[in-house]
C-alpha cells in the first residue's frame, strides 16, 4: 500500500450559482442599516467559494496533485537503479495552485476556508519547487549518469512533500464543503435575525456579519 492516502474527496465540487451569498440568501437579508453592503460581502463570499471549488477541482482532476502524487508513486524511485527507465511528471499542479492564488487574493471572507486555502499554498510551492527540479533531472536522464544518487536522496523529501500537499487539500476540502452545503441549504421562512446570523456565520467559519441595528 502506498503512502499517498487522501479520504474521499467532495467529487468535483458543484459549481452551480447560487441567489445572494453562502446560505442562500440569507448573506443578502439586512442586519444593519446599508443592505446593500451587506448583499455585496455576500456576492464575494459566492464568487470566492466558487474560485475554491474550481481551484480544488482542478487539484483533484486530471494531472492533479492526487494523480501525480500517485504517479510519482509508481515509479518507484527507491527500488530502481540508474540502469532503469524512470519517468517523473509534474502534470498540471501549477494551474491549479495559481487558481487556488487567485481565489484567496480575490475580495471576500471565509474565515477558516480562506486559512486552509493558505496553508495548502505553503505546501504546493516547494514542492513545485523539487519537484520541478526532479522532473528536468529524469527528463534530461541525468539520473543514469549519477547513478540515481540524487533520485534516491531526494526520494524521501519528495514523497514527504505530496504527503503534507495531500493532507492539506483534505483539511481545505472539508472547509469549502461545509460552505457548499450552508450555500446549498434551503433558506428559511424567515430572514435570519443579526444573532442567529452570528452563530450560522461562526459555525460555518466565516467573518462576523455586519454590527446588529441600533435600538429605534
Amino acid at each position: 500500500m502506498g503512502i499517498f492516502k487522501i479520504g474521499a474527496p467532495a467529487i468535483l465540487l458543484s459549481l452551480a450559482a447560487c441567489n445572494g451569498g453562502i446560505g442562500g440568501n440569507n448573506s443578502t437579508a439586512a442586519v444593519g442599516g446599508d443592505s446593500e453592503a451587506v448583499t455585496d460581502a455576500g456576492s464575494q463570499e459566492n464568487v470566492k467559494l466558487t474560485a475554491y471549488t474550481e481551484a480544488y477541482n482542478k487539484l483533484i482532476g486530471t494531472f492533479g496533485l492526487t494523480e501525480t502524487a500517485k504517479r510519482y508513486e509508481d515509479a518507484g524511485v527507491s527500488g530502481k537503479t540508474g540502469s532503469d527507465n524512470i519517468y517523473v511528471t509534474d502534470g498540471w499542479i501549477s494551474q491549479g495552485r495559481e487558481a487556488l492564488n487567485k481565489a484567496i487574493e480575490s475580495a471576500g471572507d471565509l474565515g477558516k476556508a480562506d486559512e486552509a486555502a493558505k496553508a495548502l499554498r505553503d505546501t504546493l510551492d516547494p514542492l513545485l519547487k523539487r519537484l520541478g527540479g526532479l522532473k528536468i533531472y529524469y527528463d534530461s536522464k541525468a539520473y543514469k549518469d549519477d547513478a540515481l544518487a540524487r533520485g534516491k536522496a531526494e526520494d524521501g523529501p519528495m514523497r514527504a512533500e505530496f504527503e503534507s500537499a495531500l493532507k492539506a487539500l483534505q483539511a481545505f476540502d472539508a472547509q469549502i464543503s461545509v460552505l457548499q452545503r450552508a450555500r446549498e441549504a434551503p433558506e428559511p421562512a424567515e430572514p435570519l435575525g443579526y444573532d442567529a446570523r452570528l452563530h450560522w456565520r461562526s459555525e460555518a467559519g466565516l467573518a462576523e456579519p455586519s454590527a446588529a441595528p441600533e435600538p429605534s
